[in-house]
């Protein structure tokens, strides 16, 4: 008994040992100068490089560049006037923050700037200022400023992904401390080039019209590739801290709204695939209709319309009548199978899920106002994508945002490939609706979305917005909108316009949202290609070297980007375009090209 006593006694003897041991260990590596006392992370291994995030063609998004961050030691740092100003001058921050930071730092350590350019840390150093110092800390920068601010996102001083696809792609960005392996780079499904043209197109139409918000996506719909994610107003993610949380969300995914007629393709097409309606069928528009003690109404009296004249003109007498051959329960059914009510998956945070109520809680409206687009909420990225099936024969697309993941070489280590996410109609039923929103654009509310070349078909959108005390809906305040297909049959190109509460001029869809896409649908097509001559003949290559129409300046080069993408045939006497050219090249010929006056 005594023996085991004695041992316990022993033990805690050694465990006290040991403790105090611990104790003076760690007052001489708080007290003593030295490595010991430097930052913490720096005792740590070297942060890992945060991979590049890049467009489809490898133009940089986000990158990560050496910079310099500045801390005190305290305990030492006891600076003359003049080395508080060189400091102040330097890092650009008062007199009074520098000694705040100081005194919010510890005894031993206090961050003075974090993430300066190289060269002005090298200034500090050779100021050899006591008690400062610098230490390499690469910064994370956006070459393009505001371009894709709210798609990308930003990160913190320590790397972390804060926003957007900075943080939604956090982990593979940055790869966990210690970890084995090298850069990862993201290159996205983005075209730069066609993400600028819709923001400049945004904010045109958004400063001409008082617009609150604008929204422009566009998809590739047999890929379900993302060309663009636009919207208005964004911000810079170099300086997120000058803007307020509500432009950091990303719009494409985040706001649900009420689509009204855009929505009107979805109900002709569950009755066309379920042969609920015939389409030499004629249906009475008297300009209002009755429906369960409410009045829905048109803006036109359009008297005898068949189907594709109810879409074409985008008629909700029409639509409501069409509305009481659908059944309640499969045509919610049909909805869910489109996506809506449910997140696309497409990996952006804050994505909403948008609102479908259940079946069983529709009222006797529900039917015919869902048919016309109300009382169902959806994003904007829910809206393509079904829309998009129409284009894709019938499949809906997972969209992809992700193109590959590459290491710092550009060998690829992942890939993406196109995912079928089901069948929604059959080929002949998508083909058909498809040429009726061709009509739409030919001879009904679309026609300002027409191009003089190339077959466009869409959809107009014109939706009141809900009161917020949920009173009904103001008769003031409108979202405009336009879907379309470029060209309308084969389609390349779905793009979604949306102006919410625009306060100047015009506020249709028809009116406002399809001259947008009109615009932007004319420059992409230019910038793809689909515009530029594949052979031109002697006498017009001539012109084109020699026009007066190009500065002075630009002739030489404007010569030079002619003659390396054009090869001259001398069996025909005619210059044919070569075969691949890299989109800069397209889009600088097509600059050209357009100032000469060959494209118009």
């Amino acid at each position: 008994m005594m023996q085991n006593f004695r041992r316990k006694i022993i033990l805690c003897f050694l465990l006290c040992a040991i403790a105090f041991l611990a104790i003076i260990v760690r007052v001489f590596y708080i007290a003593s100068p030295g490595t010991l006392n430097l930052p913490q992370w720096r005792s740590q291994n070297k942060p890992a490089i945060r991979g590049s995030i890049l467009d489809r063609n490898g133009s940089p998004l986000a990158l990560t560049i050496p910079s310099q961050s500045v801390f005190a030691r305290p305990e030492r740092f006891h600076p003359q006037d003049a080395e508080i100003d060189f400091l102040s001058e330097c890092l650009g921050i008062d007199k009074n923050e520098l000694a705040q930071r100081v005194k919010r730092g510890t005894k031993n350590f206090a961050w003075l700037s974090r993430q300066i350019a190289p060269d002005v840390g090298a200034q500090i150093r050779e100021a050899k200022i006591a008690g400062v110092e610098t230490v390499p800390e690469p910064t994370r920068v956006y070459p393009y400023g505001e371009l894709a601010g709210q798609l990308l996102g930003f990160c913190g001083v320590d790397h972390t992904g804060l926003s957007g696809l900075e943080r939604s792609l956090d982990a593979r960005l940055l790869p966990p401390k210690g970890g084995t392996e090298g850069i990862r780079n993201i290159v996205l499904t983005i075209d730069r080039y066609m993400q600028y043209i819709a923001e400049d197109e945004l904010a045109i139409v958004a400063e001409e019209s008082g617009a609150k918000h604008a929204v422009c996506l566009i998809m590739q719909p047999q890929t379900g590739e993302m060309l663009t994610i636009a919207s208005w107003p964004s911000f810079d993610p170099n300086n997120f801290d000058r803007y307020s949380q509500e432009r950091y969300l990303i719009p494409a995914v985040s706001n649900i709204y009420e689509p009204g007629s855009t929505f009107k393709i979805f109900s002709p097409a569950w009755l066309i695939e379920n042969q609920r309606v015939r389409q030499d069928e004629y249906f009475l528009c008297t300009g209002r209709i009755g429906l369960h003690a409410h009045t829905v109404e048109c803006i036109l009296v359009h008297g005898s319309l068949r189907l594709q004249d109810i879409l074409a003109q985008s008629c909700n007498v029409g639509m409501i009548k069409l509305s009481a051959r659908l059944n309640a329960d499969e045509f919610h059914g049909w909805l869910e199978r489109f996506g809506f009510g449910l997140p696309t998956g497409i990996g952006l945070p804050g994505e909403a899920s948008g609102i479908l109520r259940s079946a069983a809680n529709w009222s006797g409206l529900s039917r015919g106002m869902v048919s016309i687009g109300y009382e169902i909420s959806v994003t904007p990225l829910q809206l393509i994508r079904a829309a998009a099936s129409l284009a894709s024969e019938g499949l809906l697309m997972q969209p992809l945002l992700v193109k590959a993941i590459t290491d710092h070489e550009g060998r690829i280590l992942e890939a993406s490939s196109p995912a079928v996410v089901r069948r929604v109609m059959r080929p002949a039923t998508a083909r058909t609706l498809l040429a009726m929103l061709r009509r739409a654009v030919t001879e009904g509310t679309a026609r300002t979305a027409a191009l003089p070349d190339i077959d466009v078909g869409g959809k107009t959108g014109t939706a009141h917005i809900a009161r917020e005390d949920g009173s009904g809906y103001s008769p003031t305040r409108y979202t405009a909108s336009f879907i379309g297909y470029l060209p309308y049959q084969q389609s390349n190109l779905v793009i979604l316009i949306i102006i919410q509460e625009p306060k100047i001029g015009e506020h249709m869809g028809g009116t406002l949202a399809a001259p947008v896409f009109r615009r932007i649908a004319r420059r992409t097509m230019i910038y793809l290609h689909e515009k530029i001559p594949p052979v031109i003949d002697e006498e017009s290559m001539q012109i084109c070297i020699t026009s007066e129409k190009i500065p002075e300046a630009e002739r030489a080069r404007a010569r030079r980007i002619i003659r390396d993408t054009y090869r001259y045939d001398p069996a025909r006497k005619h210059f044919i375009l070569l075969d691949e050219l890299a989109d800069h090249q397209k889009t600088e010929l097509s600059l050209i090209l357009q100032n000469i006056g060959i494209l118009n």
